[in-house]
């Protein structure tokens, strides 16, 4: 091979190289960033004789492979113009895929997509698996990106892999032996187009499966009830009629039924817990699933209960980054007093669906960011009582005032983090150092 394009340097593709590198130290690679590329990573560039671009130019089309980014939009015109030329563009999870198949080291693979859900999923399976006494890789779209699978020399019994539209939306070769969704709602408009553009992304994740594999789907969700699927279906939903469902306190599995664990709460967790148990009961008794998920807890930065101010519960439920994850944010503390903030840049959603299926449960809102914008003249309409503030200090300051009028407070932003923050991680930490900074001692 004469040369790698990396389109993009950012997570993924910085792990695909240093990866490859330490298998062949002798391929040459070369980074097309749009942006600026820091320094120390141009002079680890420069030592191994490498090069790279600060824009997307037609040097693209002098490699051999273009591993693109996830967030790079594949059908940008440069793209479309290498693949005219005969190039071959991919992401480092089909790379990953591909090397591991014909190396003949490929574990079972069990993938998971939607739009809200998929990481508590992932890591619900990621237990489950691991209780069992299985070995795991856990990546993708969290954690790990795929390729760093490539430097365990072994075979890994499986690989659980969180599947983001981006990285689905042009796959040809990646097979999946579990496909799971979750669920679909509108998000990533911007990036896809439109709506049925990231439906079609989404559905790719059982694109080449056959009829022996498992293809694990929420019925409850309009976008995936009518689904052909060539794998076996197992479906999920809170109706009698799927395979997996809830009925009252139990779970009902293929007609048998099981204690939910008191730690699952939140209809939401209840549609992971399923989904769940439908990615794993070919390998797992569900008997024993349910027994291992009983020490469950879920991850940092969703529906996380971190601080009580006399009585006030402030939640950090910042990796919602879409107005469906927000309604199932508010769902759950129905009945209390709630006080929702908003925060982010939006990615194309129509808010109107979220603002009227919350605006009798919550009390007061908040805004900040660009979703502000777009937001308030919904609000507006609705007549819900909100305040636009322009940052964390000026959001607690005007918090500090009404807190008496809340139960809740709910960090639930509905939209991407990148207006103000480095990420959903960056901005969960920063709010909860605000919050503990302004009312931590005055309980």
């Amino acid at each position: 091979m004469r040369r790698i394009c990396l389109l993009g340097f950012g997570k993924s593709n910085r792990a695909f190289y240093n990866v490859m590198k330490s298998i062949d130290p002798e391929l040459v690679f070369f980074v097309s960033e749009k942006s600026k590329i820091p320094d120390d990573l141009k002079e680890m560039l420069s030592r191994n004789n490498d090069l790279w671009e600060e824009n997307h130019t037609n040097r693209i089309l002098d490699c051999d492979l273009i591993i693109r980014s996830p967030g790079v939009n594949p059908n940008m015109e440069i793209l479309q113009k290498a693949l005219k030329e005969g190039i071959r563009v991919e992401t480092e999870v089909e790379f990953t895929y591909r090397f591991l198949k014909n190396k003949g080291t490929l574990p079972t693979l069990i993938g998971v997509t939607g739009t809200n859900g998929k990481t508590t999923t992932v890591e619900m399976v990621e237990m489950v698996m691991n209780e069992a006494g299985y070995s795991i890789f856990t990546g993708a779209n969290i954690g790990k990106p795929f390729c760093e699978i490539l430097r365990f020399d072994g075979i890994y019994d499986f690989a659980i892999l969180e599947l983001s539209s981006f990285q689905l939306a042009d796959i040809e070769e990646l097979h999946l032996d579990v496909a799971v969704i979750t669920n679909i709602e509108e998000d990533h408009i911007d990036w896809h187009g439109n709506f049925e553009g990231y439906i079609r992304a989404k559905l790719r994740i059982l694109e080449n499966q056959s009829e022996s594999d498992l293809a694990v789907l929420n019925v409850d969700c309009e976008f995936l009830r009518n689904v052909k699927t060539t794998g076996e279906l197992v479906s999920f939903s809170m109706k009698p009629e799927s395979r997996i469902h809830v009925d009252k306190l139990d779970l009902v599995v293929d007609g048998r039924r099981f204690s939910i664990p008191k730690n699952i709460k939140g209809k939401h967790n209840l549609y992971n817990l399923m989904a769940s148990i439908g990615a794993t009961m070919r390998f797992v008794e569900p008997s024993d699933a349910l027994r291992y998920l009983e020490r469950f807890k879920t991850s940092e930065h969703r529906l996380e209960e971190f601080f009580d101010y006399n009585g006030v519960i402030f939640v950090n439920d910042s990796k919602s980054t879409n107005g469906s994850s927000t309604v199932s944010a508010v769902e759950y503390y129905k009945g209390r007093r709630i006080c929702l903030i908003l925060q982010g840049r939006p990615k194309g959603e129509n808010y109107a669906k979220m603002v009227k299926r919350i605006k009798d449960m919550v009390s007061f809102i908040f805004t900040m960011g660009e979703i502000s914008e777009v937001v308030a003249p919904i609000l507006e309409i609705h007549g819900l009582k909100y305040e636009r503030v322009g940052d964390l200090d000026e959001l607690m300051e005007s918090l500090k005032k009404r807190i008496d009028e809340f139960d809740v407070v709910l960090f639930s932003p509905s939209a991407s983090s990148f207006d103000i923050f480095e990420n959903y991680e960056d901005r969960g930490k920063k709010f909860k150092e605000k919050v503990l900074e302004w009312f931590k001692g005055e309980e």
